[in-house]
């Protein structure tokens, strides 16, 4: 699945052709934020077939990956009653929750039950200064890590360095080494993708994924990226409609 500027998701289905058009197309009516697909999504199962969307000015929706109809909705509106799209969508590790990440905020939808979400604040206030401030521009879950509740606590874990002090738009873990992280940049840093192992020093990234050879143009678009289920291969789009697939690495 590929979203692309003009607001239209097109779904692939990957064959031996290295030039394929798309199988399906599903256009939306405003920018596309984000997408996830519901963690066990396969074409042999219907049910599970899905994915879930953030537009712009529209409530987060699951649609139908076989024709794109919409089979539920979530709404996120603010104090003034505004409809919010999130910026990062991740669903936890059983897929019974929905974290959608804007503003100043996380909101957490129950998908067992119908009805508002639970929003949690990053920041205790507009004028504060503590917390996480700003859009939470990406989230992600590591397979392998299952806390328990009472494990909760509000300060970070670790910190991430050596990476390029560019805006974050995307993470990812590795589905089957659970302990590598992969993140996307935009603006300077548009078109690489740094990775770091989680388990030992986390001051450097231990690899760095570039789309192509030339130096890539600065964009703050979000160039979306995915590792395949087995954690083998890793694949980004570009600024000329193009996607490119290589090895993911360590």
């Amino acid at each position: 699945m590929v979203h692309t500027e003009s607001g239209t998701f097109q779904r692939f289905d990957i064959g031996t052709h290295q030039n394929q058009a798309p199988a399906r197309e599903f256009p939306q009516p405003a920018p596309v934020l984000d997408f996830v697909w519901y963690p066990t999504a396969t074409i042999h199962d219907p049910s599970t077939f899905c994915f879930v969307a953030s537009v712009r000015e529209c409530p987060v929706k699951l649609l139908d990956a076989s024709d794109g109809r919409l089979r539920a909705s979530y709404k996120i509106v603010d104090h003034r009653e505004r409809q919010i799209a999130p910026h990062s969508l991740a669903f936890n590790l059983t897929a019974q929750k929905l974290y959608c990440g804007f503003e100043d905020a996380i909101e957490v939808f129950d998908l067992s039950r119908p009805g508002e979400g639970t929003r949690l604040p990053t920041t205790p206030s507009k004028k504060s200064k503590d917390g996480l401030k700003g859009i939470v521009s990406a989230l992600a879950f590591s397979p392998s890590y299952s806390p328990d509740e009472s494990d909760a606590q509000p300060e970070p874990l670790m910190y991430l360095g050596g990476g390029p002090q560019a805006g974050v738009t995307q993470l990812r873990f590795n589905p089957l080494r659970p302990h590598i992280l992969y993140a996307g940049y935009r603006g300077h840093a548009s078109g690489t993708i740094y990775s770091w192992d989680v388990r030992s020093n986390v001051d450097v990234p231990v690899e760095i994924f570039r789309t192509t050879d030339k130096p890539a143009a600065r964009s703050n678009q979000k160039m979306h990226f995915d590792i395949d289920c087995a954690g083998r291969f890793l694949s980004t789009g570009d600024q000329v409609d193009q996607c490119a697939t290589g090895e993911a690495g360590l």
